[in-house]
């Protein structure tokens, strides 16, 4: 699962490294679970101060630290999608995608952000559904006022 920086940490410049910087979970030499926030160059920017003896205890740390899930894993997705039930055709229809693409990004092929969203709205909870709206709002350039 991989994870991206809800808020600005205090050492990573927020114009446009933040886009970029990621959180890497992994074991460490004591095989205890730690998170790191990386930039796009694998640099270690922040990390837990702790360590954790499942990866489960490793996540909710991190999110307490202010970090959210991004990204479905391959298996996320499949597994969502047999909770809803549908075939591959008609789940990934929904959201514009033919079967076989669909089949990849089951198999690990990368979700870009749009695609996400729409997987959000089409099939997450409401609470996602309210994140992605509030998103979107926040994108939408403001109305430009008539001069008369």
């Amino acid at each position: 699962m991989s994870f991206k920086a809800k808020k600005t940490p205090h050492a990573v410049d927020a114009s446009d490294s933040i886009s970029r910087t990621r959180l890497r979970l992994r074991l460490n030499l004591h095989v205890r679970w730690v998170w790191e926030l990386v930039d796009g160059d694998n640099h270690i920017v922040n990390c837990s101060s702790e360590d954790f003896a499942t990866r489960r205890e490793c996540e909710l740390d991190a999110k307490r630290h202010g970090f959210r899930p991004v990204l479905r894993s391959a298996v996320e997705l499949t597994k969502m999608r047999r909770k809803v039930g549908l075939s591959q055709t008609d789940f990934w229809e929904r959201v514009g995608v033919t079967q076989s693409g669909g089949s990849r990004y089951e198999q690990g092929r990368v979700i870009r952000k749009p695609l996400r969203m729409l997987l959000m709205l089409a099939y997450g909870s409401e609470k996602e559904r309210e994140r992605v709206v509030r998103q979107l709002a926040k994108l939408r350039p403001a109305p430009e006022k008539e001069n008369r």
